[in-house]
């Protein structure tokens, strides 16, 4: 049999166990570590959305002709189609244009549509150039269009270059004769040799009956030789009218007369100037019928 000092280790010795057991069932005491989160997915930047680049303000003001302030005489030269398109008619003179800015020595394109009127000569787009005091400089750049049909017609693209010292210019819409052409969507840009210019916006589209049917026109034929008029036709042929003039900075009349093959005293007659050697710009003159 055990002594009462046996029994005591033996009691002791399974306590120690019971205690190692437990420890080692519930780990050292502290709190459980909890498991970090998951790493949230990476996110695909958005893609960015493409600006588009200003577009540069139109050199020549309402090309289509759906406002009046800035064409000279345009209140009594616009016009509408039947669709709603406004355009503008003119005859050979010179007192239907705008004024525009352009930089010296650079490339500009030029684009317009036309449409035959009632002459029978050629349609003119003339473009003169002026320095900071309002004088002329450059040779002037003229466009001269012969239609093909009765239609709107676009011009093919021009080039041209301003002279050195441009500072502004004139634009002229006219004809070659005292009947009228039709013009829209006159268009000026700047550009570079060897570059296309860019396309003129088209206009929305507007509804419009649908047309009557028309007889089919006559296949056109090979042009013959004008018979020599007769005195009879042309003593029935209109006589040339006599046009306006706006006179510019630095230009004489000796100037004015050479351009439209006329005397200086025809002009000064026409407009009662008593000095040849006096006019002044902005001034209006009449110009004679040229003389042969």
């Amino acid at each position: 049999m055990k002594s009462g000092k046996q029994w005591l280790w033996i009691l002791g010795a399974a306590a120690v166990v019971v205690v190692i057991a437990i420890y080692a069932l519930t780990g050292s005491g502290s709190d459980p570590v909890p498991p970090a989160p998951p790493a949230p997915p990476a996110q695909t930047p958005a893609a960015e959305t493409p600006v588009e680049p200003p577009q540069p303000e139109p050199i020549v003001k309402n090309g289509s002709f759906d406002q009046d302030d800035s064409w000279i005489n345009l209140k009594i030269k616009v016009q509408q189609d039947k669709d709603g398109n406004f355009y503008a008619s003119n005859r050979f003179n010179w007192s239907f244009y705008q004024e525009i800015k352009l930089d010296p020595d650079t490339w500009y394109t030029l684009d317009a549509r036309m449409r035959k009127g009632l002459s029978n000569a050629r349609a003119r787009i003339c473009i003169q150039f002026r320095n900071s005091q309002g004088a002329k400089v450059g040779e002037v750049f003229n466009y001269y269009h012969t239609f093909t049909g009765t239609g709107w017609e676009s011009i093919p693209t021009n080039k041209f270059r301003t002279p050195a010292g441009t500072a502004a210019a004139t634009v002229f819409l006219m004809t070659e004769d005292a009947a009228t052409h039709d013009f829209d969507d006159i268009q000026i840009a700047p550009t570079t040799p060897g570059t296309s210019a860019p396309a003129p916006q088209a206009k929305p589209a507007v509804p419009q009956p649908a047309p009557e049917a028309k007889p089919a026109a006559p296949q056109a034929t090979a042009p013959q030789p004008a018979p020599a008029a007769s005195k009879q036709q042309e003593s029935m042929a209109p006589a040339p009218q006599a046009v306006h003039y706006i006179v510019a900075s630095g230009d004489t009349l000796t100037h004015i007369a050479k351009q439209h093959i006329t005397s200086i005293d025809a002009i000064a007659n026409a407009n009662g100037i008593p000095d040849v050697n006096k006019i002044y710009a902005r001034q209006r003159l009449v110009i004679p019928p040229e003389t042969k």
